[in-house]
């Protein structure tokens, strides 16, 4: 499967992607939401912040698997450049829904790489240098927003800044008060990005499949 999804970010955009039947490994009973016919109810917005491409390339990689096991979802892809101005994020309707309700709930996934030595993205770098500077006594709909992280970062070229604008940008939304819909994902170009990528990804679309929320 693995070698399936390299062979398709090279040379072409059909079909690939298949998620695995069985998630009793990752969720308790306790955490699964009720089953039905939901898809037209998701919304996901699929950001990157990418020097190199990368990141970019993962972001589309996942929308097309999105689409592929949930057809009627609403899937959007975006670079953080492209929220102008960056603090206009929580006044963008298609951003928040103000609803407790996951079944309607907005999905947002970053794909985020590290430039140089721990520097953000020159395309991600006007939103991150203002999330990282927000308070989160400022604004409550933060509540309301759902959320997972990947950064993508190389240990063994820069391990005292491994993935740290990944980790800083999961730790701030945290502390903003947004919800996360599932663990951290790091990837690691020293080692093997493609399988940390691929893992992430596939532990995304059993949680997406399921509405659930950790």
């Amino acid at each position: 499967k693995n070698k399936m999804w390299r062979a398709q970010r090279l040379v072409s955009s059909s079909s690939f992607y298949k998620a695995r039947a069985t998630v009793a490994r990752y969720y308790s009973a306790s955490s699964i939401l009720t089953l039905r016919d939901r898809d037209k109810n998701i919304s996901i917005k699929i950001w990157y912040a990418s020097q190199g491409g990368t990141a970019q390339l993962y972001a589309n990689q996942l929308a097309e698997g999105v689409e592929e096991e949930l057809p009627d979802s609403n899937v959007i892809v975006q670079g953080l450049h492209e929220q102008k101005p960056p603090e206009s994020f929580l006044s963008d309707d298609s951003n928040i829904n103000n609803t407790n309700n996951n079944d309607d709930m907005m999905h947002h996934y970053f794909l985020v790489s590290c430039a140089g030595v721990g520097e953000v993205p020159d395309n991600g770098r006007a939103f991150y240098d203002w999330i990282m500077t927000t308070n989160p006594t400022e604004n409550n709909n933060w509540k309301h927003v759902h959320y997972a992280v990947f950064g993508l970062g190389n240990q063994q070229a820069h391990p005292n800044h491994y993935n740290v604008i990944g980790k800083k940008l999961d730790a701030q939304l945290e502390s903003l008060g947004a919800n996360r819909l599932q663990p951290l994902g790091l990837g690691d170009d020293g080692d093997c990005l493609d399988d940390d990528f691929d893992q992430w990804m596939e532990e995304t679309m059993e949680r997406l499949k399921l509405r659930t929320i950790t």
